[in-house]
């Protein structure tokens, strides 16, 4: 359905505006240099492992308060969307609709299709 709207019903609010190739489109897409792999790579892992020790932290300090579990799990969650969250609203502001919908349809598909699942298979496993 949501394709139908992008692509027939609405299209004229998914098209890109006539100013798309100004420097904020340019800004907004890191620019028209290119990286390699390893940098790639070597950022992913940078980012990837404050949210891994501030995920451990939080645990101990929602276990050591007296918090429910699931609380954690929501804290976690709202850290690694709001960057997707934000990179939408910020296309969101400067029209470009198409993006807004594509980061948030990925964001959903990426939580569905593969955190869920693989919160399950650890549970699963591990007996929690």
């Amino acid at each position: 359905m949501c394709v139908i709207i992008q692509t027939v019903r609405h299209r004229a609010f998914f098209a890109e505006p006539s100013h798309s190739h100004s420097h904020e489109s340019n800004a907004l897409h890191g620019g028209s240099r290119g990286s390699s792999l390893a940098f790639h790579v070597a950022l992913l892992l940078l980012t990837l492992i404050p949210i891994v020790l501030l995920s451990k932290s939080r645990a101990i300090g929602i276990e050591n308060l007296g918090f429910p579990a699931p609380l954690g799990g929501v804290m976690i969650a709202i850290l690694v969307l709001s960057p997707e969250g934000l990179t939408a609203f910020h296309a969101a502001l400067v029209n470009h609709l198409q993006r807004a919908v594509n980061v948030c349809l990925g964001s959903a598909l990426a939580t569905i299709g593969l955190t869920i699942p693989a919160v399950l298979i650890i549970g699963l496993i591990t007996g929690y």
